[in-house]
């Protein structure tokens, strides 16, 4: 670029075309083959279509949608941001090949992926249903409302705050993010991931409810299986069903869906054969 030439600076309606689609429609077009590839594209879209004429943009978005991409979508906004600043660059006439920002957004991927899954999959997810279950079950409808609406703002605010930390710091937002080296990031998920055992201990106690029906008779005294457990054991049978679930898809591979088919299987035979 000469000194003549007015250098481009994206428009801030743009950024946010690009934040917008990619924190609410990131992981709704996706394939086994390239995953959230396609929804990294179409956030992409607003960016290259402002800094490129037609041939370009389609040469950038065949690169993009052809690649290879997930992660956790809000905390992965960073990524999209460096990425858009690197693409303002080489719009400006830095010499940057799209490889670079490939291998950036490679590199970046698996680690936020980590990151953003404990804070939300694993902990914030979990605490909103702790706290909005008995909502629901009770028929208020702020319920499920509730917990769409808060899970919608956390991953908004969480969204806005990574995607405008990495267009103030482009490049340089991954050295931003590890301040303190990776024993303050790995400390922090560690907290997370233990807040979480929490929630879903909890959670776990209070809504798995499995319940013998079995009793005994001896003489004209009757007593039932489960009030023996409770005595013994209290809340053993839902214990078990929740060890024998986390045994089944951590050590055995078996899918979530397969192993609720099997458990509803279990209670429906259970129950007419006055086990349960």
């Amino acid at each position: 670029m000469s000194e003549n030439e007015k250098k481009i600076v994206l428009d801030k309606k743009t950024l946010f075309k690009s934040w917008f689609i990619g924190i609410n429609f990131f992981n709704n077009a996706h394939s086994y083959q390239r995953m959230f590839g396609c929804g990294f594209t179409a956030s992409m879209l607003p960016v290259l279509s402002e800094l490129y004429d037609q041939e370009e943009m389609a040469e950038a978005m065949k690169f993009y949608s052809d690649k290879y991409y997930i992660t956790e979508p809000s905390t992965g906004m960073v990524i999209n941001a460096i990425l858009t600043k690197m693409e303002e660059s080489k719009a400006n006439g830095a010499e940057i090949e799209r490889e670079d920002m490939e291998a950036v957004k490679s590199g970046l991927m698996g680690a936020l992926a980590g990151f953003g899954d404990t804070i939300f999959t694993s902990t914030l997810r979990p605490v909103g249903m702790a706290i909005f279950t008995p909502m629901a079950l009770a028929g208020n409808v702020l319920g499920p409302l509730g917990f769409w609406l808060t899970g919608a703002a956390c991953r908004w605010v969480n969204g806005a705050f990574w995607y405008t930390r990495g267009l103030k710091l482009g490049t340089s937002a991954l050295d931003a993010m590890m301040e303190g080296g990776n024993t303050l990031l790995r400390k922090g998920m560690d907290g997370m991931a233990i807040l979480s055992m929490f929630v879903m201990g909890a959670m776990s106690a209070k809504y798995v409810t499995p319940k013998f029906a079995l009793t005994f008779t001896a003489g004209e005294t009757t007593a039932s299986l489960q009030t023996f457990l409770d005595g013994a054991l209290p809340g053993i049978l839902p214990l078990a069903m929740v060890f024998v679930s986390y045994y089944l898809m951590d050590k055995k591979k078996v899918g979530a869906t397969r192993i609720i088919m099997g458990l509803l299987v279990i209670c429906i035979l259970g129950a007419l054969a006055g086990l349960f």
